[in-house]
């Protein structure tokens, strides 16, 4: 979703009546690099979740 408040416009990507969680970059790169540190203690096929 893209706030174009200055337009007096908000603008959602996709489907509108479909929930969607969203993450700021700089928190999901954070994240990746502490699984990526902790590397030798994951299997080698995993599923991370991350809330936005």
């Amino acid at each position: 979703m893209k706030n174009k408040a200055w337009q007096g416009k908000l603008i959602c990507r996709g489907s509108c009546d479909v929930e969607h969680t969203w993450a700021y970059i700089q928190d999901m790169a954070r994240a990746m690099v502490g699984l990526s540190e902790k590397h030798h203690r994951l299997y080698r096929f995993e599923t991370f979740s991350f809330p936005g």
